[in-house]
């Protein structure tokens, strides 16, 4: 057979090369044969990516990843053990400066603050056997002061003849609507005058703050 003739057997009246004459191409839905180029992500269906498929560590920096509303996105502990006195009728910080800090993921998350405080009074055998005090909490972002959260009159520490330690616990929750450090800062009082008793900050076993960040 001359090649003229091999060459028309090819070729289709059209002069395209004729489907039957590509016995040695693999057919173009054959996938394993794809060597090289991109796979449109179009052709990806939804949910045909398993979890076996995925690499045992996936590296996610600079990516944003979204994650669904009510989710706890971060959980961080802050702890101090800073002790001390006072009989001031001013309000002085309860710990080092800025100890229970926080880093938020997104501005808009639910922040809930955990607290512990271990606080108490003096108390002696003259016959008032109490003291009142004021506590009051304040959030700072960044370094800079932003709100005061909560304000607290009139804390009795009694029972004569001892010093009264207390674990003072409660909760803040709030937007965080930063991504910059918060603080929390704690400051407490002598209420009123109490015959030369003193506010007691007891550094053992400590203060601590639990911190979860919810996604919104």
């Amino acid at each position: 057979m001359s090649r003229a003739r091999n060459l028309a057997d090819l070729l289709d009246a059209n002069g395209d090369v004729a489907s039957g004459a590509l016995d040695n191409v693999p057919p173009s839905n054959d996938a394993s044969a794809l060597t090289t180029g991109t796979l449109p992500i179009a052709r990806i269906a939804d949910g045909d990516i398993t979890a076996a498929k995925l690499g045992s560590t996936l590296d996610l920096s600079g990516k944003t990843v979204t994650l669904p509303s009510g989710n706890i996105v971060q959980v961080s502990r802050s702890r101090n053990h800073s002790g001390g006195s006072s009989t001031s009728t001013s309000y002085y910080e309860i710990g080092s400066a800025s100890w229970a800090t926080f880093t938020p993921l997104y501005s808009n998350s639910l922040i809930i603050a955990c607290i512990e405080l271990d606080i108490g009074a003096d108390i002696d055998n003259d016959g008032q056997g109490y003291v009142i005090a004021d506590l009051k909490t304040e959030r700072h972002h960044g370094g800079s002061y932003y709100s005061t959260m909560s304000e607290w009159s009139g804390l009795q520490y009694d029972r004569a003849g001892s010093s009264r330690i207390k674990t003072t616990t409660w909760m803040e929750q709030f937007t965080s609507n930063t991504t910059s450090q918060i603080a929390l800062r704690f400051y407490q009082r002598v209420y009123a005058s109490s015959n030369g008793r003193s506010l007691q900050v007891h550094g053992y076993p400590g203060h601590s703050v639990l911190w979860l960040e919810v996604k919104q």
